[in-house]
């Protein structure tokens, strides 16, 4: 019968280290990435700086490929993918733009924009409405809505994000989440 000392009882501890994940596939971008969102399987959006650039994804390589591009942007901070390939790009001083993908042949075309000067901190879209919401610098939430308007010089009908309501919050929102402060589902109403 030995007697162990109570130190030499003391299991040593495993320390367990964990490997970073490399990378799968890498590809150079032309500026700087600030916002990437999914768009359909195997595209990816992406905002640099005063692009949105959509790109296809090759399946056996997970290369990169610039599918198509829109330059209308001052700065694009913010990126929300809608419904039907639509595209909420919010911008340092150009507030928010409407953008459509169109995938043969792939392109980005402007829907719709505010004319508004907004620095925008956050966009969202609001579920199954042409209604989008916006936060800006200026701690103001506000929202647009797509409207038709007829430019008058070419008689040609157009998209407006025309506003429809301004609140100021006094607090800097920087992302908005899809969700419910309610604990129960209330029933849509009829």
């Amino acid at each position: 019968n030995k007697s162990e000392t109570p130190s030499q009882n003391k299991q040593t501890p495993e320390f367990h280290t964990r490997s970073l994940p490399s990378p799968t596939a890498s590809s150079p971008l032309p500026s700087t990435l600030r916002c990437i969102q999914l768009l359909l399987p195997r595209l990816a959006l992406l905002t640099l700086h005063t692009q949105v650039e959509v790109y296809s994804v090759d399946a056996s390589t997970l290369a990169l490929s610039s599918a198509a591009s829109w330059g209308g942007s001052f700065i694009s901070l913010n990126l929300v993918s809608c419904a039907d390939n639509t595209l909420l790009v919010g911008d340092a001083l150009r507030s928010v733009t409407l953008l459509k993908f169109t995938s043969s042949p792939p392109k980005l075309e402007e829907v719709a924009r505010d004319y508004s000067a907004r620095y925008m901190s956050a966009v969202e879209s609001l579920v199954g409405t042409t209604e989008y919401l916006g936060a800006e610098t200026d701690l103001n939430l506000f929202t647009v809505q797509k409207e038709n308007v007829t430019n008058t010089r070419s008689m040609v009908e157009e998209y407006a994000l025309a506003p429809r309501g301004v609140f100021h919050l006094g607090e800097m929102v920087s992302k908005f989440a899809h969700g419910s402060f309610s604990r129960t589902r209330v029933p849509a109403a009829s």
